[in-house]
């Protein structure tokens, strides 16, 4: 058994967790002042929860292989078809699903294939965050971040 390397940084939250008040007020302003629709877009397509309508809670569906390469499908089609510029929301929430496909665990009989084909949306995904539209959005979540240990 393998664990898909995990690359992204860790939303931090809640009480104890190392959030500063106003890095926690920020996030909930963004929250707040999103439209969700990069969520509501992929939820619509995937027939189900993909990404949740808020940051703070887990409404995704237990992770598995079919389940994530469903989701960064659907989602990569999303971020290359109908999303110029991300909220800073909606990048949270990207990041969250990316974690979350980064903890999954790979069991030896899982196909090749399908390994691959999650590897390209994850890449894909990725690259669309990553591109220079969102640097205001990646500035304005920094603080709410934080790196892996």
């Amino acid at each position: 058994m393998a664990c898909v390397n995990h690359t992204a940084g860790h939303l931090s939250s809640g009480s104890g967790s190392g959030l500063s008040p106003d890095a926690y007020w920020q996030l909930k302003r963004a929250q707040l002042e999103s439209s969700h629709s990069l969520a509501s877009r992929v939820n619509t397509l995937a027939v189900r929860t993909v990404i949740p309508d808020s940051v703070f809670t887990s409404g995704v569906q237990d992770m598995n292989l079919s389940v994530a390469l469903d989701a960064l499908n659907i989602l990569a089609t999303v971020l290359r078809e109908e999303v110029p510029m991300l909220e800073p929301s909606d990048l949270l929430a990207v990041l969250q699903l990316l974690k979350q496909v980064s903890d999954l665990e790979i069991q030896e009989g899982d196909e090749l294939e399908m390994l691959e084909q999650l590897g390209q949306y994850y890449m894909e995904v990725t690259e669309s965050i990553l591109e220079e539209q969102n640097t205001g959005t990646w500035s304005s979540i920094s603080q709410v971040m934080v790196p892996p240990v």
